[in-house]
């Protein structure tokens, strides 16, 4: 059995699995939870019930990554690290939760905790196999070996047996959710724009930049206020060279949220594309104040600041902030050009100096 078909078996397989939990966690009837006099019991309860609906949002980035056919390493990466950390943080948060006394929640604790962990060790597995291209390559020269054929499928059958394993253990917590919460879904997964919007940002990775727009329009059909609508739509008319409806996409996200960092970073990439490099310089240091360590913005102002003699002092310092943050942060997807750009660039300073 070929690696491609395995790992299309191992997708599908996850895919059937997620789809099968949402339409557990889908039923729209809610009913009246039970009600706990102690207040260790209420207080489980409350922080407990954020937590899973932060778990049953995560299923779907896994929908938009499993249909993932680009073959982007970083793309899949990303999002994979996305679900990794939003599980760890969910499981965190339960386990410093105030702790029941009633006997069925306690149960009911252990089993989620459980189940996180399993979930953990599935993400965390596809993740190391993503982001391992050595592994890859020593695959492909070795293909043949029946050593190799045999790790392949063991790695095949300890996934589908934590899907197995999982998707029973999903159905038993939209089961329990529904006793203890009254309600088995968090809203995001009932509205519409979300799945349009997961779509969208599918079709622009695809680079179907086109059939994107058309699903953004069809988002702003029915909330006209979708602040991440209108800032997908700023970045894809930049990429169609389409500055007039580019900026009038982002003052729109603007108009709805001014401390978003990242619709700065794309005004700023605006103004770089129509020449205007002060401009653009003080856009992404209006994303660097709101978020300071945000490595792209701190690569395109330092880079702007030398390049174009603006304020060599400060663009160095944004420079050397940057290549700090990325060699720190292996979990952050830089390209490696900006790297030796960036390099390049002190370089230069350094040699003007002298």
């Amino acid at each position: 059995m070929t690696r491609a078909r395995i790992l299309k078996m191992i997708l599908k397989g996850f895919f059937l699995l997620n789809l099968f939990s949402l339409c557990s966690f889908l039923e729209l009837n809610k009913i009246k939870p039970l009600e706990f006099s102690e207040q260790d019991n209420r207080g489980f309860i409350n922080s407990t019930k954020s937590s899973i609906e932060e778990y049953a949002k995560s299923v779907w980035i896994y929908l938009q990554l499993i249909h993932e056919e680009t073959g982007d390493r970083i793309l899949s990466e990303n999002h994979c690290l996305k679900v990794k950390k939003t599980w760890e943080e969910t499981l965190k948060s339960i386990e410093i939760s105030p702790k029941p006394k009633n006997q069925d929640l306690i149960k009911f604790r252990e089993y989620i905790i459980e189940t996180l962990k399993i979930s953990l060790k599935l993400i965390t597995k596809q993740y190391d196999e993503i982001r391992s291209p050595a592994s890859e390559q020593t695959r492909q020269i070795n293909k043949d070996s029946s050593v190799v054929q045999l790790k392949m499928q063991n790695d095949f059958e300890e996934i589908k047996n934590l899907q197995k394993d999982l998707q029973k253990r999903h159905l038993q917590l939209a089961q329990l959710s529904r006793k203890y919460y009254g309600v088995l879904v968090p809203e995001i997964a009932l509205e519409k724009v979300e799945y349009l919007y997961l779509k969208s940002e599918k079709l622009y990775y695809d680079g179907n930049l086109t059939d994107a727009l058309s699903e953004l329009d069809k988002i702003l059909k029915i909330n006209k206020d979708y602040s991440k609508a209108y800032k997908l739509m700023g970045t894809i008319y930049i990429e169609k060279n389409d500055p007039k409806n580019a900026e009038r996409a982002f003052l729109e996200c603007l108009r709805l949220n001014l401390d978003d960092p990242e619709v700065y970073y794309e005004i700023g990439k605006l103004l770089e594309y129509q020449g205007k490099f002060k401009d653009a310089v003080n856009s992404y240091e209006v994303a660097l104040r709101i978020k300071p360590d945000y490595v792209d913005a701190l690569f395109k102002s330092g880079k702007l600041m030398v390049e174009h003699k603006i304020d060599k002092q400060l663009g160095e310092k944004r420079l050397k902030t940057f290549l700090d943050l990325a060699s720190k942060d292996k979990t952050l997807s830089i390209d490696s050009d900006s790297i030796k750009l960036a390099k390049t660039l002190l370089k230069s300073l350094s040699d003007g100096k002298k």
